[in-house]
């Protein structure tokens, strides 16, 4: 994908670890793929989107840290060893990193593995940006698969704006949704 990006501009124009370069409200956001020097920033994302529920439960802050450390380590370590060929993404307008977003290839579709921003910058169309740069790139493979949890009414109210159909392959907690390029020709 970084030779894609690259090819379509002059090589001197952007690093070698860009992805690819959106516009969203108004912004240049750029994807690019995620090193060593990105764990501080990821980590702070994780306690940002993750770390409210458990604040909701009145626990210490202390508390809260050493449980998010250890469930960022868990995901982490999941993500790995389930999806050892996703490209991870950091998110970022001029102004530094904002988001990360892990896609894998799946044999008839891209797998959005995650996607986050971090609160300040929700609810400001860069979810939806993200997630058609997905489906631009996924047309030939067959689509793109998410699962969101239940609870989630903004994430499932963008994909269902998007054209995600819910696949009935998911759980009480998740839902399985699926976007492939010819339920958008059959849309009136």
């Amino acid at each position: 994908m970084a030779s894609e990006a690259a090819g379509s501009r002059s090589q001197d124009a952007a690093p070698s670890n860009i992805a690819r370069e959106i516009e969203a409200s108004g912004a240049n956001v750029r994807l690019r793929t995620a090193t060593d020097a990105d764990a501080a920033f990821l980590f702070e994302l994780f306690r940002a989107t993750r770390g409210g529920v458990l604040r909701l439960g009145g626990l210490p802050e202390t508390m809260i840290d050493n449980l998010l450390t250890m469930q960022y380590r868990a995901r982490s370590q999941g993500y790995r060893d389930r999806f050892p060929g996703a490209r991870r993404l950091v998110v970022e307008t001029a102004d530094g990193p904002i988001g990360e977003l892990i896609e894998h290839d799946e044999a008839d579709a891209v797998y959005i593995v995650d996607i986050a921003l971090l609160p300040d910058q929700q609810q400001r169309g860069l979810g939806t940006a993200l997630v058609q740069s997905v489906m631009a790139h996924a047309t030939a493979r067959g689509g793109v698969r998410a699962i969101v949890m239940a609870n989630n009414a903004a994430s499932l109210k963008m994909f269902g704006r998007l054209g995600f159909r819910d696949t009935g392959n998911g759980d009480e907690a998740h839902i399985e949704l699926r976007w492939r390029p010819l339920d958008e020709a059959k849309q009136p």
